[in-house]
């Protein structure tokens, strides 16, 4: 039987290239390359052309959508998200194809409602899972898979070798993430002043940076501060390697994979004792620092500056071992095979009325308002 799987993806492909993770989203795509074709419908895309090796078909209406989706006629339609990707690709339920929904994301704003209409959903961690059940998703759909990096590409170096990176003088605190609240840049920047002259924090991620730099300034320390939207994905590992400590205190996290890369590199980690943190990064570990008051910076200050002063032989041995075990858990191949595994018996889906019935709406206001616009 021939294996192929249609995505809709949650933004422009392109993005990725700008990213620099066009390679890895191919991967996560095709896991372990068990599928024999990938073809994406993209509401996104004005043309069509081959990415990565897959085909990419503008997909911009319903009506286009369900046409190809005939056509093609694959084992199920995969979708990254659960917002406008998911209540597009909800659709093909109609046509009775499986919809498979990846989460990622814990905040409410990016869990819409049609994500109960889904036939499987693949979390990354337990905490998403509950909150998925919260919101009504049956328990029976939803499959905790993990996050995934490949560590051949995130890892310790050593020497010379990652020196292609300038930095500040004296020592780097790094910070990765989006420029939100939920990831606690703001009292990882107050902290600084409870921290000795030379530590300086390097925050990178997309987002407003007027308000940080405005918290930096009021605080006395926006000379110890550099904010950046971007780096390459392909230099991020020498960003670990080369930073003394690694600080995201994140307020929720659904599962974020720069703690796994961070822990891939052998950095010494400083987050939020919560879950799921806590679970990723236990406290045994010499080189894991979990702060129990993360909306203090005093307190976070403390554990920075523990991380800063650990004792390096310690830290290295456990930062080792912490990489093995993640290893096998968290590699692609390792998440791949349980994702097939959750993937291999997905039967035809069986659309109910109020489904019907929620989508027909749904696609008649969408045409009202496209209207409207016009």
């Amino acid at each position: 039987m021939n294996k192929t799987i249609v995505v809709v993806p949650t933004d422009p492909v392109k993005a990725y290239d700008r990213k620099g993770t066009s390679g890895v989203v191919k991967r996560i795509y095709n896991p372990n390359n068990y599928f024999d074709e990938v073809i994406i419908l993209s509401p996104f895309e004005d043309e069509e052309f081959v990415w990565e090796g897959l085909k990419v078909i503008p997909t911009k209406t319903y009506v286009e959508f369900q046409k190809h989706l005939k056509r093609i006629n694959p084992l199920f339609v995969r979708v990254y998200g659960s917002y406008h990707s998911c209540t597009f690709a909800i659709h093909a339920r109609l046509l009775k194809y499986p919809v498979v929904v990846s989460i990622h994301d814990d905040r409410d704003s990016f869990i819409h409602d049609s994500i109960k209409y889904a036939d499987r959903i693949l979390a990354v961690s337990d905490v998403l899972k509950d909150i998925l059940i919260v919101k009504g998703v049956k328990k029976n759909k939803i499959t905790v898979i993990g996050n995934r990096i490949d560590y051949s590409t995130f890892k310790p170096l050593e020497g010379n070798s990652h020196n292609s990176i300038v930095l500040p003088k004296g020592r780097n605190i790094l910070h990765i993430g989006k420029k939100t609240n939920q990831k606690n840049l703001d009292n990882v920047i107050k902290a600084l002043t409870f921290l000795p002259k030379d530590v300086n924090l390097i925050a990178i991620g997309r987002g407003d940076d007027s308000v940080y730099q405005e918290i930096a300034e009021e605080y006395g320390v926006e000379k110890r501060l550099v904010l950046k939207q971007f780096i390459p994905n392909h230099k991020l590992n020498n960003l670990y390697n080369l930073c003394e400590v690694f600080c995201v205190p994140s307020r929720n996290e659904g599962f974020g994979v720069v703690f796994i890369e961070a822990a891939a590199a052998g950095s010494k980690i400083v987050t939020s004792n919560k879950k799921p943190m806590s679970d990723i990064l236990p406290r045994e570990y010499k080189n894991v620092f979990l702060v129990d008051n993360f909306e203090s910076p005093k307190d976070l200050a403390k554990l920075i500056n523990q991380a800063l002063t650990a004792n390096e032989i310690d830290v290295k041995s456990d930062a080792i071992r912490l990489r093995g075990i993640h290893k096998e858990k968290f590699s692609f191949e390792i998440v791949g095979q349980k994702e097939i595994g959750a993937l291999e018996n997905i039967g035809a889906a069986r659309p109910n009325l109020l489904l019907f019935l929620r989508l027909k709406f749904f696609s008649f206001s969408q045409r009202i308002i496209n209207k409207i616009k016009r």
